[in-house]
């Protein structure tokens, strides 16, 4: 979310006459879009802010704008420690950094040509915000309440990235699955985009299982460029836990919509996150997660460790799992996740399949099947942006490595 907001001020500035510059040392603007969605993340956007201080007094005229979800919780306050920090654009404003930049005072812009870089494949929000009030997130509290963005605004959005070369797009929402706007669902969006020219795929992040639906599982198994892979987060896989969470669901509930999407799309993928050792998780409780995590065979799955959050509610509940015990359980549910993860992608060896062409490293290129699976094989660059087929002729616990068949 944060990488398809950069990207939407970044077009905004250049609308406005800035021109982007590939070396920080060498801009006279430098913009810190930050996070607090957990607390070390919040101390790297002020540590990278502290690297740019002597940048900042070097040469007059030059600013150092800090926005997103941590400028949004820290405010004005901020700059009593940083005071080299000259805006502050919390993230409920996001929208708008790129006007209040342009009308604060400015060094003297550069006029020419902006050309900037093609992207195969790109971010688009669609919604904005967050109803849910998970016990653990910040989310809800600096991003403010769920807003759907309108249809017609998104439309326009990915006809201007089309244009520019991009094949994919990745709808993004705290809660994508909940879409709607003036009685358009996310299978309504779906269906409107789908007819965008030269559009060749459609991702969407994050599903809240919660809000999937058969409406939605029908839509994306009919639509050839929809992709066959939902992100469906679990968290935990102990009912207690989930309650005390305010997940709004059970665990029979979750299995049952990982039925439904297995059933329902075709070579679907389903990937998770799972949060470990939030207050009052037991040995039972986690083995239940484990359990769940086991059965429902993720193709992919992130685990993280609970850490308190000032201002969530699970913040009064105290980190009542040891450092230590977090730390065991991390361990063992990665080696499972890791262990499921290898031998799904095993099912690939010898297959052929196609991986859209999305970024090069080295001689090799980069690219993603239709249900997510990251390919890596040897292709020159003239095949950017174009889907290729690929035989899989080995597999790592996390990606492909194929051969382009020609």
């Amino acid at each position: 979310m944060n990488v398809a907001d950069s990207s939407a001020i970044t077009h905004g500035l250049v609308s406005y006459g800035f021109i982007e510059s590939a070396i920080p040392e060498d801009a006279d603007i430098i913009i810190i879009n930050s996070c607090t969605v957990r607390e070390n993340t919040e101390k790297q956007a002020l540590t990278e802010a502290g690297k740019f201080k002597a940048w900042r007094r070097a040469k007059k005229g030059r600013r150092l704008v800090l926005i997103g979800c941590a400028a949004e919780r820290l405010g004005e306050g901020v700059k009593k420690s940083y005071p080299f920090i000259d805006l502050v654009i919390g993230a409920k404003k996001i929208e708008e950094v790129s006007a209040i930049i342009a009308a604060s005072p400015q060094p003297s812009l550069t006029g020419g040509e902006i050309v900037l870089p093609v992207k195969i494949s790109a971010y688009v929000n669609i919604m904005r915000g967050c109803n849910n009030f998970c016990s653990y997130c910040i989310v809800p509290y600096v991003r403010g309440a769920e807003v759907s963005i309108p249809a017609d605004t998104i439309i326009a959005e990915i006809e201007r990235l089309v244009r520019n070369g991009t094949k994919e797009v990745t709808l993004l929402g705290q809660n994508v699955n909940s879409y709607t706007f003036q009685g358009l669902d996310l299978a309504g969006l779906l269906e409107k985009i789908h007819g965008i020219d030269g559009l060749l795929r459609i991702r969407y992040l994050t599903n809240h299982p919660k809000d999937m639906n058969d409406r939605i599982i029908k839509t994306i198994a009919r639509l050839p460029k929809a992709c066959n892979h939902i992100h469906l987060p679990l968290q935990s896989g102990s009912d207690r836990v989930l309650g005390l969470m305010n997940r709004q669901y059970t665990k029979a509930q979750y299995m049952d919509i990982v039925k439904k999407i297995k059933a329902g799309i075709p070579g679907v993928s389903i990937s998770s996150d799972v949060l470990i050792g939030f207050p009052e998780e037991t040995e039972q409780d986690f083995q239940e997660t484990y359990d769940l995590v086991e059965k429902a065979g993720f193709d992919f799955c992130y685990v993280f460790k609970f850490s308190l959050r000032k201002g969530t509610a699970a913040y009064d509940l105290g980190d009542r799992v040891g450092k230590e015990e977090k730390k065991k359980r991390h361990i063992r549910m990665l080696s499972l996740t890791n262990r499921i993860a290898s031998e799904s992608n095993k099912r690939f060896i010898g297959r052929t399949v196609e991986v859209l062409a999305e970024r090069m490293e080295g001689p090799r290129m980069l690219g993603k099947t239709m249900d997510n699976g990251p390919v890596d094989f040897l292709c020159d660059r003239s095949f950017l942006g174009k889907i290729i087929k690929v035989k899989i002729v080995e597999t790592k616990v996390h990606s492909l490595i194929g051969e382009m068949v020609l």
